[in-house]
């Protein structure tokens, strides 16, 4: 036996409910998503040396870049003190750019 009349409107009303309901979340999870991009992209652009970034290349003797001059005294000795032992060693300053190992 089929449905009829009113129990037939009250199933399709339940599946417009459904569906409307569905598409409400899927464009607000889809709004938040484009938003958590933004911000992300913002912060991340935002981020400069002077706010501590360092840029590639940059060693422990430069004393020019906030970052490094930003450090304390103690801390700026011991790692320079170190990096000229290395140095003396034959290492290099900075990381290797793929591994992240001396070079």
């Amino acid at each position: 036996m089929t449905p009829s009349g009113p129990a037939r409107t009250a199933a399709r009303r339940t599946r417009s409910a459904l569906v409307a309901a569905l598409v409400v979340l899927g464009g607000t999870l889809a709004a938040g998503v484009v938003v958590h991009r933004a911000v992300t992209s913002l912060t991340v652009s935002a981020y400069d040396e002077a706010e501590g970034a360092v840029p590639e290349g940059v060693t422990v003797f430069d004393d020019g870049v906030p970052a490094v001059a930003g450090l304390d005294a103690d801390l700026l000795r011991a790692l320079r003190r170190a990096a000229a032992e290395a140095a003396g060693d034959g290492a290099d300053r900075r990381p290797s750019q793929d591994r992240g190992t001396p070079r």
